[in-house]
């Protein structure tokens, strides 16, 4: 992984760390949308992850995208 990479994994960690307590897991199992935690994540810019920084995103590779959402899934 890149160094940007690596940068963007341990700030998602963070992120995640502060959004995804247990009351907004517990939410989500019952099927609440969880908008706040999901405004945390576009604030991050983590949706544009693969577009290019041309188009506005951060350019990262597919594999490191996918590892943005293994560290979701980790906290999901």
């Amino acid at each position: 992984m890149s160094e940007a990479g690596t940068m963007l994994a341990a700030s998602v960690t963070r992120m995640f760390e502060a959004n995804a307590d247990d009351n907004v897991i517990r939410a989500s199992r019952t099927g609440a949308f969880a908008a706040r935690e999901w405004a945390a994540i576009e604030a991050e810019g983590l949706p544009l992850a693969l577009l290019s920084e041309d188009e506005g995103g951060f350019g990262f590779s597919i594999p490191e995208a996918l590892d943005i959402i293994r560290i979701g899934g980790y906290f999901g």
